[in-house]
């Protein structure tokens, strides 16, 4: 009994930090997006801008 309740104990671990690992990832994936469109917003801040050279930037 004690064996089996050691080895889910184990899992339970390893599934809570890959899942707390993934929800890092993911924040860190929002976070570049976020700064990402900032930089377009920054490049293209002029209307005068036509869509070819903000995509060019973007690239």
């Amino acid at each position: 009994m004690l064996n089996n309740l050691t080895i889910l104990l184990w899992l339970a671990a390893i599934i809570l930090y890959a899942v707390s690992l993934y929800q890092q990832e993911d924040k860190l994936q929002v976070f570049n997006i976020i700064n990402s469109i900032d930089s377009i917003s920054d490049v293209c801040i002029d209307w005068e801008f036509d869509q070819d050279e903000c995509q060019l930037n973007w690239e």
